[in-house]
């Protein structure tokens, strides 16, 4: 099941990159799905990590060992796999009806933007609070002025 949701995201995304470059379209998709996969992975990390061990912090070589796995195993699922094919992966998608398609494109978006504003929101947070920075100090709340507010 979870397959089939990457395969339409990689199906899509190849969709609207093959507008720009058809060329490169399968290519581009496919480090995108995989750059999702990676930084969904290292969010769980991050968050287990952050429970476990607070004063802890995930070692770059993780990160990029963790990436460039993702990176291979779906370029050569949808590159070299005739199964994992552009015109396979469609003719799934046109079997779905219209509007269970729409829905999904709505899901695949909000994945998407939960999964980037997920990661990159949880990894500065733990940055600030490995660093030592008060969330009630920051230089946002002191340009907001948040006494005023209240």
């Amino acid at each position: 099941m979870i397959n089939v949701i990457f395969d339409f995201l990689y199906y899509l995304l190849y969709k609207v990159y093959a507008h720009f470059n058809e060329r490169s379209a399968k290519s581009t998709a496919a480090a995108i799905v995989g750059g999702m996969q990676a930084m969904n992975v290292l969010t769980v990390v991050m968050l287990i990590q952050s429970i476990v061990n607070p004063k802890g912090k995930i070692g770059k070589l993780i990160a990029v060992v963790l990436f460039i796995f993702f990176q291979v195993v779906t370029y050569i699922r949808y590159m070299y796999r005739k199964s994992y094919s552009v015109k396979v992966i469609e003719k799934e998608w046109l079997e779905v009806t219209e509007s269970a398609r729409e829905r999904r494109k709505v899901f695949f978006f909000l994945y998407g933007a939960i999964s980037i504003v997920g990661f990159f929101g949880l990894a500065i947070y733990l940055g600030f609070k490995k660093i030592g920075i008060d969330w009630g100090n920051t230089i946002f709340m002191r340009i907001v002025n948040i006494d005023m507010i209240l």
